[in-house]
């Protein structure tokens, strides 16, 4: 089935269902932060190991998110934005699928700088600049990568068509568990 023609399928339940739940996922990512900051300024003294167990979550998605695009770059493996930009192109040209195999290792070493900075704002205590960090720095930073490959792209192969952004989220979400 050609790409063009998977885009005029009707949507099926299970696509409704994974819409949910990640918008129900991306909205307790934007929601942690808020509750921790919540937590913290009810004048609560928490100990050590409460304060570890506040600030894991940040730092448990970014190394389970780096981890997920590394193990994509093992010798005969389809590195995961490779696979994204095939389901979404049909075939992939041998310069594209260089550069996605170098994307893909880019948002690993993303994800892994995004969880040691989440650790050292959280060193001695989770607050203001960690809990900015968590709660805006972090999908600032998602946000200027996406945005920033994605006008890059377009100057480095602009002999390409080249999906929207939203196309390519569509195309990550549907796909990222195969």
């Amino acid at each position: 089935m050609s790409p063009r023609s998977a885009r005029n399928e009707p949507r099926r339940p299970a696509d409704a269902i994974n819409v949910l739940l990640i918008a129900f996922a991306i909205g307790l990512l934007v929601a942690y932060p808020v509750v921790v900051r919540q937590v913290l300024e009810q004048g609560y003294a928490p100990s050590t190991l409460v304060l570890a167990l506040l600030t894991m979550p940040p730092v448990a998605i970014n190394i389970a998110l780096a981890l997920r695009f590394l193990v994509t770059l093992r010798r005969g493996r389809e590195p995961i934005i490779s696979r994204f930009a095939r389901i979404e192109r049909g075939t992939l040209e041998p310069d594209l699928a260089s550069y996605t195999r170098t994307l893909t290792l880019v948002w690993v070493l993303f994800f892994a700088v995004m969880a040691l900075v989440s650790v050292a704002l959280s060193v001695p205590s989770p607050h203001a600049a960690w809990q900015l960090w968590n709660g805006i720095g972090n999908w600032l930073c998602v946000a200027l990568l996406l945005v920033g490959e994605r006008v890059y792209r377009h100057a480095r192969f602009p002999q390409y068509r080249h999906a929207s952004l939203m196309r390519q989220l569509r195309v990550a979400m549907s796909h990222w568990r195969g």
